[in-house]
């Protein structure tokens, strides 16, 4: 069982790191198109337009290696750890899936990207519980 849930946590640590690639891309396209004067919008600011690639860029490396070190014999052996850091991973996929929503992140807002943010996110707190309680045995 154990097994299991690390192979699931696998999966969402990818579908979650594809979604924060994706987005990430998708600012730096969205934000140099309108330096172009491509489309029209709410203008990013510069700060805006570095900041939230680079964090979602780096949520999908780590997102990666968490989930590539979780299926290893170090992941196996700590369970619990791996677990509350699904569940971490999993709240912030929420925020940025609510934020997406709304539309506070400007480029990202868009309903089918925010719904899968936070469908991802929501997986990856069910699978962090249940690996928080599960000791690997």
């Amino acid at each position: 069982m154990a097994s299991n849930l690390a192979v699931v946590g696998f999966v969402l640590a990818l579908v979650g790191a594809i979604l924060d690639f994706s987005a990430g891309t998708l600012i730096v396209r969205s934000s140099s198109s309108m330096s172009m004067g491509g489309e029209m919008g709410m203008p990013l600011t510069v700060a805006g337009t570095v900041a939230w690639p680079i964090f979602l860029y780096s949520l999908g490396v780590i997102l990666v290696a968490t989930g590539l070190l979780g299926i290893t014999k170090i992941g196996m052996s700590r369970m619990r750890l791996f677990g509350a850091l699904m569940i971490l991973y999993g709240i912030v996929m929420l925020a940025i899936g609510g934020s997406m929503i709304i539309g506070v992140t400007l480029m990202m807002s868009g309903m089918i990207s925010g719904i899968a943010m936070l469908f991802i996110g929501s997986a990856m707190i069910g699978n962090g519980a249940l690996m928080a309680k599960r000791q690997a045995g």
